[in-house]
């Protein structure tokens, strides 16, 4: 019986320390995550210190600290270098009230109805990026900001004829025009009728007679046809411009759709 007692007495023993090892090794896991809980609160403490700082007085910032702020801030302008490539390449830009993406085409957005300014890259000694519109120095062969090769795409922009940036202005009210518009959104003269007007005024009259030309009646079915047609899509009732579906305001002429 003493040998079973003894038996008994070490089996006791095992279950005793396993137990306290297990217990030992849950009470580490327990302290361990909450280490790792302390140290986020700390990071997040510490990210907080430093946005502030920032926010408020990296402007008077000496030393070391005046070399974290300065980083901090190359490092956000090339975040918006990066955005705007991103935008370059889909062709989009940013609304500067509502922030919505809208086409780099567009006079208005197509959200909020503010009117879009496109910006117009200054003249420098360098050279102009037609990608990204970044300057670039005389000698370099790639842009520095998007790395587009630049010598084939200046010498293709040398020989394009230079595009007039004067403004279009209605002759009835003195309005200023976007490219492309048909009506004045001021006083509702329509632009293209003015203009055929005055190719009219510039030619020479000419009394004699004209002989009448036959009219082809193909000619005439199939503007019939096409009409019938672009009167089945939808268009502003202000400008004439063709609409896509579920767009509120007009990118054309900035009218809210649907008054």
């Amino acid at each position: 019986m003493a040998m079973f007692d003894d038996v008994d007495k070490k089996l006791s023993g095992w279950f005793n320390a396993g137990a306290e090892k297990a217990k030992g090794m849950s009470e580490t896991l327990r302290l361990s995550n909450a280490i790792r809980e302390e140290e986020t609160k700390q990071a997040e403490l510490y990210r907080q210190m430093g946005k502030y700082f920032y926010d408020y007085f990296a402007v008077a910032a000496e030393g070391k600290m005046k070399e974290w702020c300065d980083g901090v801030k190359a490092s956000q302008q090339q975040v918006q270098v990066y955005k705007e490539q991103i935008q370059t390449l889909k062709g989009t830009v940013s609304c500067p009230n509502c922030g919505a993406e809208v086409s780099s085409g567009s006079a208005f957005c197509n959200v909020c109805g503010t009117k879009i300014e496109h910006k117009v890259p200054k003249a420098s000694a360098g050279r102009i990026c037609p990608v990204c519109g970044a300057s670039v120095p005389e000698s370099a062969a790639f842009c520095t900001s998007c790395g587009t090769k630049i010598p084939a795409v200046m010498e293709e922009a040398k020989s394009a004829p230079a595009v007039s940036t004067e403004k279009k202005r209605c002759t009835n009210c003195g309005n200023e025009l976007e490219d492309g518009q048909m009506f004045c959104t001021v006083c509702g003269t329509k632009v293209e009728l003015e203009k055929e007007q005055e190719v009219v005024s510039e030619q020479p009259v000419l009394e004699e007679a004209v002989t009448e030309q036959p009219v082809e009646t193909d000619n005439v079915v199939a503007e019939e046809t096409k009409t019938e047609e672009s009167s089945a899509e939808a268009v502003c009732p202000y400008c004439g411009s063709a609409l896509e579906p579920g767009q509120i305001f007009c990118t054309n002429c900035g009218q809210k759709l649907g008054e």
